[in-house]
C-alpha cells in the first residue's frame, strides 16, 4: 500500500498528504467519487493548455472516443511513427479502431507491424486490404507485400504481388519503386541477364531527383556485393 501510495505521488495523482489532485489542472477535484474516465475527461475539456503528448495520455485512458479525440490521438501517432516508437502507435491505432472496422487504421497498423517485425500478422491485414477496391491502386500494399515474401523466403510470391502492383498502378514514382523492390527480389533468384534487363529500365536521368538516383545507386551497390555483377554505373 505505501509503495502503491508513492508511485501515485510520484505521478502527481495525490500530495502527501493523499489529497487527491492532478499537476496539470492545478487544483483539488473536489468531487473524489469521480472515476479515472470522468477526471481524465474533465483534464481534456478544461482550459488548460496541453501538448499533443499531454492529450494522447488522457485520450488513451477514456472508455470511448469521440471524433475529437481520435483526432487528437492521431496527431500524437504521427509523432511517435517519426520517432521510431512504433509498437506505442500500434497500442494508440487499436484505441482507435478496438472492432478493426476502419480500414485506414488497420492500413497504418500494418505498416507498424511491419516494422517491428510482426511480418505475419501484418500480411494478414495487407492481404485483407487486397480485397478492397480503394487499396488495389495503392502502392504501398504491394511494397510491404512483396517485402514480407522476401523476408519469408517466398521469392516466387514477392515476384508476383509486385508485378501484379505494377500492373495496377499509374503514378510513376509508385511503380518505380515497386520496380526497384522487384528488381531485389530477382538478386536473390534470377540469372545476371534478367538483373541486368531489369536495372536497364531502372537507370537514372539527369531530371530525376536526387532520392531517386541514391535509391538506385544503393540498390546497385547492394546486388554488386551479393553476387559479384559488374554493372556500369555511369
Amino acid at each position: 500500500i505505501t509503495s502503491a501510495i508513492q508511485h501515485l505521488v510520484s505521478d502527481g495523482w495525490i500530495d502527501n498528504e493523499n489529497n487527491l489532485f492532478h499537476p496539470l489542472i492545478g487544483q483539488m477535484i473536489i468531487d473524489r467519487t469521480k472515476n479515472k474516465n470522468q477526471i481524465n475527461q474533465n483534464i481534456l475539456n478544461s482550459n488548460i493548455e496541453l501538448s499533443i503528448q499531454e492529450k494522447a495520455i488522457h485520450i488513451l485512458q477514456l472508455k470511448k472516443l469521440t471524433e475529437n479525440h481520435k483526432s487528437g490521438l492521431l496527431k500524437y501517432i504521427n509523432e511517435i511513427e517519426i520517432e521510431g516508437l512504433f509498437y506505442s502507435a500500434i497500442k494508440a491505432l487499436e484505441k482507435i479502431d478496438p472492432n478493426k472496422q476502419d480500414n485506414q487504421i488497420q492500413f497504418k497498423i500494418a505498416i507498424n507491424l511491419y516494422k517491428i517485425g510482426k511480418n505475419n500478422e501484418s500480411k494478414t491485414i495487407f492481404q485483407k486490404l487486397l480485397k478492397i477496391k480503394s487499396y488495389q491502386t495503392n502502392h504501398l500494399v504491394y511494397y510491404y507485400l512483396g517485402n514480407i515474401y522476401y523476408y519469408q523466403k517466398k521469392l516466387e510470391k514477392s515476384i508476383e504481388i509486385i508485378n501484379q502492383g505494377i500492373g495496377l498502378i499509374d503514378e510513376r514514382l509508385s511503380i518505380r519503386k515497386l520496380q526497384l523492390l522487384l528488381t531485389k527480389v530477382y538478386a536473390k533468384c534470377g540469372t545476371k541477364e534478367q538483373i541486368r534487363d531489369l536495372l536497364s529500365h531502372l537507370e537514372p536521368r539527369k531530371s530525376m531527383a536526387d532520392n531517386e538516383k541514391l535509391d538506385y545507386y544503393s540498390l546497385v551497390s547492394s546486388i554488386h556485393y551479393k553476387t559479384s555483377l559488374e554493372i556500369d554505373l555511369i
